[in-house]
């Protein structure tokens, strides 16, 4: 077999798929003689590998540098000139500032997630000052760039930003395994944007789709969670989970684990008890049904978690919310309404009057949260979005999909709308409203976009990154070719990856 891989690989392993990464390091030194190379996020992950790693599949393991861990100790009497240099320095490197890297840390960079002001505060975002933060930047990129030139790495697994950033620089190639959205199908992200543009190129050569593009429900593992997450409201499920995250804490603690000592406690406690009283808020705002809303031009807009991953990370150049809402709103033509809808991920870490803000517009219609959100888009005219998998659910029904951030695996479909300046929402509203456009070749490409996903994907049936215990002999191997696919396909950075949009 031809060796399309380098000889030392990094993997920055999350414990929750610990088994996958550890076998598919097995199989990458057994079959290629691969040199694996493991970073963890805390101690604790460390000695979970170490004892998965007996039979000697890992070169090494280390706790890499946490960002937030290192803004909270580093010299409390430090000044921006100590630490400007480097972060300038850095900064021309990396062509961007580095608040974009800091805005992706959800204790430094709490104060990005405009619409998560409740998030629990944490001894890391409270005690860090503006040089402590500047320094733990810096000090995080010298820690990766350090480790990816001594130990010779060419090719990074499940990166974070600030690895992603520096193995961007150093011409690493990446690859992070996500879910496609559909069924139990996967594929390798390219880059931290979790694109590929493998889509793209295969939607170009489908010319016509076997199947339809019908979704009948939200990808497996979005029910699942959506479930759990939806048991967790109310007051008496209160009493049950601070029971048993005090429990939970108070083991941590006792075994000095390091995730015992991020958040404080009584942050945690009240974000419990601030979940219990939002859903009540929720249950007494001037609600909409679905059913309320058929035959009535609508544009649906569901709400994002904050802090969220595909936020910070997958949108910098657009993160906020509400401001996106007001646009829509302000540009929505008459008779037509814009329908919002909270994620059971958002509740309890609003800003105050979050909800009641959205519904002093006119046109704005507040959707049930436990409406299931592929029903709202089966009924609705359009999507909006910043990021979201609405987006992506939409497009393949067919629906025109206005998009806020410009790095959506799924925007290279032709009815995906991306929006780059104010002044092109209202034309694109005004078409979607009035139906300007062709609704049968929507459908048709819809339907040709999830053969070309679903081509350009692999399948892994019945696993769940949720459930260690799901993953079979097969998973590894479809992951392992997937992966051997996904490296030896040329061209495979997107041109979108650039750092500062048009």
């Amino acid at each position: 077999m031809e060796q399309i891989l380098p000889t030392s690989i990094a993997i920055r392993a999350h414990v929750g798929i610990r088994p996958l990464h550890g076998e598919l390091a097995r199989l990458l030194k057994e079959r290629h003689g691969v040199s694996v190379h493991v970073f963890c996020n805390v101690p604790e992950d460390v000695r979970a590998f170490e004892s998965l790693g007996r039979d000697g599949r890992f070169e090494s393991i280390a706790a890499e540098a946490v960002m937030h861990r290192l803004a909270r100790d580093a010299d409390s009497s430090l000044t921006e000139e100590d630490v400007l240099p480097r972060a300038r320095q850095w900064e021309r490197r990396l062509g961007y500032s580095l608040n974009r890297l800091v805005m992706t840390n959800r204790h430094l960079g709490r104060s990005f997630s405009l619409g998560g002001f409740h998030h629990p505060r944490s001894s890391y975002s409270e005690k860090s000052t503006y040089p402590q933060v500047l320094k733990a930047v810096c000090d995080c990129l010298d820690f990766w760039e350090g480790e990816l030139r001594d130990k010779d790495i060419g090719l990074i697994l499940n990166p974070n930003k600030e690895l992603a950033a520096v193995a961007d620089i150093l011409g690493i190639p990446h690859r992070t395994l996500i879910t496609s959205r559909i069924d139990y199908y996967h594929y390798w992200a390219v880059n931290e944007y979790l694109e590929n543009p493998s889509f793209a190129d295969v939607f170009e050569t489908v010319r016509a789709a076997s199947g339809d593009n019908a979704l009948e429900e939200p990808y497996r593992e979005a029910q699942v969670e959506r479930q759990r997450v939806l048991d967790r409201f109310g007051y008496r499920a209160l009493a049950r989970d601070l029971s048993h995250f005090l429990a939970k804490w108070a083991y941590g603690r006792l075994r000095g684990y390091a995730t015992a000592y991020g958040y404080y406690l009584s942050e945690q406690m009240k974000y419990y008890i601030r979940m219990a009283s939002a859903s009540r808020e929720l249950a007494r705002l001037p609600t909409e049904r679905l059913s309320d809303l058929k035959g009535k031009p609508f544009v649906f807009y569901p709400l994002h978690e904050e802090p969220e991953t595909i936020l910070s990370v997958g949108s910098p150049e657009f993160t906020n919310q509400l401001g996106a809402i007001s646009s829509l709103a302000r540009d929505m033509p008459a008779g037509a309404i814009l329908a919002v809808k909270e994620t059971i991920y958002g509740v309890g870490r609003r800003t105050d009057n979050f909800y009641r803000q959205i519904c002093e517009f006119k046109n704005v219609a507040w959707l049930d949260m436990r409406e299931l959100g592929i029903d709202v888009i089966r009924e609705a005219t359009a999507v909006a979005t910043i990021a979201g998998t609405a987006g992506f659910e939409a497009a393949m029904m067919g629906k025109p999909v206005i998009a806020f951030g410009r790095h959506n695996f799924y925007n290279f479909i032709p009815h995906v709308r991306v929006v780059r300046r104010e002044e092109e929402i209202a034309p694109l509203l005004r078409d979607i409203v009035e139906g300007n456009y062709d609704a049968a070749k929507l459908r048709a490409d819809g339907a040709r976009a999830k053969a070309a996903m679903l081509a350009a994907s692999f399948e892994m049936p019945g696993f769940n990154g949720r459930d260690p215990a799901s993953l079979r002999s097969e998973h590894v191997e479809a992951a392992y070719s997937g992966l051997l696919d996904s490296v030896s396909t040329k061209g495979s950075t997107p041109a979108s990856i650039s750092p500062v949009g048009d």
